[in-house]
């Protein structure tokens, strides 16, 4: 197999790889590559090409090194993980809960995008400190990231807004109507009408959410 980095890339091709190869799908911006997420029907001999996209490291890793990082991250919500070891963390840490949900030891896999959005749709400060939290409120939000992630593995894409909440009610969820607070800062709650906030370098990335609903204070 050839690989090589493509801009904010890794693309993975047989050597024989050609457009229009079975698994494959034409985009404007990366070629071809798979659409095939693991759960289709295609073999991984009809697959000519899979890419990588946005990925903050492109190292090809040993298997060696693929187990040590396992046994450094906290329990995954797409792997059917028990939720207990991140309840622990969480439950004797002072640092807030919008910080250590972005930590990969406590919860790995979550991000930036599903961090804000099962935050807010759990009604919670991302300020508030991880002991402080009610165990309840934490599990409330692993049951849902499972779902949430699963969905936009498959589809693609992240879509965390309930039909109730969106402009369009009915039909396919139209550009702009994905996310609750998400990069929609400045912009009216789609709950309460208050404005969504930002806070830039929590935790290394911007933070986005609803002071009328989830209250919390930035200091």
């Amino acid at each position: 197999m050839n690989g090589a980095p493509s801009g904010e890339a890794l693309r993975i091709q047989v050597s024989e790889a050609r457009p229009g190869a079975p698994g494959s799908v034409a985009t404007k911006r990366h070629g071809w590559y798979s659409s095939d997420d693991g759960t289709g029907h295609l073999q991984p001999e009809q697959i000519a090409w899979v890419e990588l996209r946005g990925p903050m490291d492109c190292s090809v890793w040993t298997e060696e090194m693929w187990e040590r990082l396992l046994e450094r991250l906290g329990p995954d919500p797409l792997n059917g993980d028990p939720v207990d070891k991140a309840l622990e963390r969480i439950g004797k840490s002072k640092k807030p809960l919008g910080v250590l949900l972005m930590e990969q030891d406590v919860m790995a896999g979550v991000g930036n995008i599903f961090r804000a959005e099962v935050l807010f749709r759990a009604r919670q400060s991302p300020f508030t400190p991880g002991r402080e939290v009610p165990a309840k409120v934490v599990r409330t939000m692993w049951k849902e990231l499972e779902p949430l992630m699963r969905a936009g593995m498959v589809d693609r894409r992240i879509v965390t807004t309930l039909a109730k909440d969106r402009v369009s009610r009915t039909g396919p969820v139209l550009v702009g109507d994905e996310h609750y607070v998400y990069r929609r800062n400045g912009q009216d709650c789609r709950v309460c009408g208050t404005k969504v906030r930002k806070r830039e370098g929590f935790a290394g990335r911007n933070l986005f959410w609803c002071p009328g609903c989830q209250g919390g204070t930035e200091s």
